[in-house]
């Protein structure tokens, strides 16, 4: 089945265009809280968009609208057909990489903070050392 109106229109026009354009159109085209607009806010992980950008098996990506999720379609350029799943989506996969990214931070900063808790009982324990040994001379 193809997607009347669903597909990219980089993919549509040519059918030997790499991803890198239909990237570029979309980062373009990206709201003022999108990670794409470079303004560091990120947007609600449980937001669903309007349209996912699903590659087919032979990597050609077609956009298409949330409400095709779950159905079987073509791909007009090479005619390869397949399962339209948000998790093959580019952005189910920047979601579920922003969450590991998160997850990942947070394991760092509770490491650093163990880390600068130990130092510090350390020198304490060194500057106690050091009065005890003063004080019993």
């Amino acid at each position: 089945m193809v997607i009347p109106g669903a597909v990219s229109s980089a993919i549509a026009g040519d059918p030997d265009a790499s991803l890198a354009p239909q990237i570029q159109t979309e980062e373009s085209t990206s709201s003022p809280g999108d990670l794409n607009a470079g303004n560091g806010v990120i947007p609600a992980l449980n937001s669903a968009p309007a349209f996912f950008h699903i590659p087919c098996p032979n990597g050609h990506l077609l956009e298409t609208p949330a409400e095709m999720i779950g159905e079987y379609a073509k791909c007009p350029t090479c005619d390869a057909e397949f399962d339209l799943r948000e998790k093959d989506s580019e952005e189910f996969q920047r979601r579920k990489k922003m969450i590991e990214e998160s997850e990942l931070a947070n394991l760092d900063r509770k490491w650093l903070n163990r880390a600068i808790a130990i130092v510090i009982l350390l020198v304490l324990g060194g500057v106690a050392l050091a009065v005890a040994t003063l004080l019993n001379r």
